[in-house]
């Protein structure tokens, strides 16, 4: 499974320069430390996108409803100012999102949870073939950002904070008048840009504040918490406008963009994607 850049991220990227031209490796002379040789391309952002197909369970209790899912997670890296990314790693998984009064108790009044039931390691592969933008060891050395999955308990604070999100629909968040930042950028707008592309978009997958993203990367400093808990706003979840409506549960083919891209080379991890106002026109 192939997952094209989403709205947000093409945003991102549009109108920047190609990357400056290759030059030449020096020929070694005697004397030469390997440490000096030159290193190859390191990415300096990260960013986010998911593809996963749904099947809506509505057997269970009263007023529950888990829609079981199953796709692949990409973390795409990027060397500044490029207009393709600099490889990708796929992570497959299964999913299951929860519908229902106590689920909304138990996440402040969100619309439903969204938890990882289970992540394949990167490097599986997929359709029988491994793809030719695979990220290398090398190219990740000191950025791999796929610990926001699966987790990483060797390191203090890397918490999987793409594990469980609260799922809140944009109707209801749009009813409420919340702003995706502080700055001002409605969630109206947010629709109308998908609307534009030929994209249903349903709801925004929030990460907790106490994850990484919220503590160390320092998202809290450029989304609008929301609710009582105060989560954090991280991915649009959209389908194909023409797709059935009945969308609230993410039955069939829905997609998951994220909305910020991670400075992986910066003091402060987290960036908003240029200008909001620009961002969603």
């Amino acid at each position: 499974m192939r997952i094209s850049v989403p709205l947000l991220l093409l945003l991102l990227v549009a109108g920047c320069a190609p990357p400056p031209p290759l030059t030449p490796v020096p020929v070694p002379t005697p004397g030469d430390d390997d440490d000096d040789a030159p290193l190859g391309p390191r990415p300096t952002l990260g960013t986010f996108a998911a593809a996963m197909r749904g099947e809506v369970d509505d057997t269970g209790a009263p007023s529950l409803i888990a829609t079981k899912s199953e796709g692949t997670f990409q973390f795409l890296y990027w060397e500044e100012d490029a207009t393709t990314p600099l490889c990708r790693q796929r992570l497959p998984f299964r999913a299951e999102s929860r519908f229902g009064p106590l689920t909304a108790a138990s996440c402040g009044g969100c619309s439903g949870m969204i938890e990882m039931t289970e992540v394949l390691p990167d490097g599986t592969p997929l359709d029988g073939e491994e793809p030719e933008d695979a990220c290398s060891p090398e190219i990740l050395a000191g950025a791999d950002l796929s610990f926001l999955l699966t987790g990483d308990s060797s390191v203090q604070g890397r918490v999987s904070d793409f594990s469980h999100m609260a799922l809140v629909r944009l109707e209801a968040l749009g009813e409420e008048d919340w702003l995706l930042t502080p700055e001002g950028v409605h969630v109206e707008e947010l629709i109308a840009t998908y609307d534009a592309a030929g994209l249903h978009a349903t709801h925004l997958a929030m990460v907790r504040p106490s994850g990484w993203l919220g503590e160390h990367g320092g998202l809290d400093s450029i989304a609008s918490p929301w609710g009582i808990q105060g989560w954090l706003p991280m991915f649009v979840v959209y389908r194909d406008a023409d797709r059935p409506l009945d969308a609230d549960h993410l039955p069939g083919d829905v997609f998951l963009s994220s909305l910020w891209q991670v400075a992986l080379a910066q003091p402060t991890p987290i960036q908003s994607p240029g200008n909001d106002a620009a961002a969603v026109e």
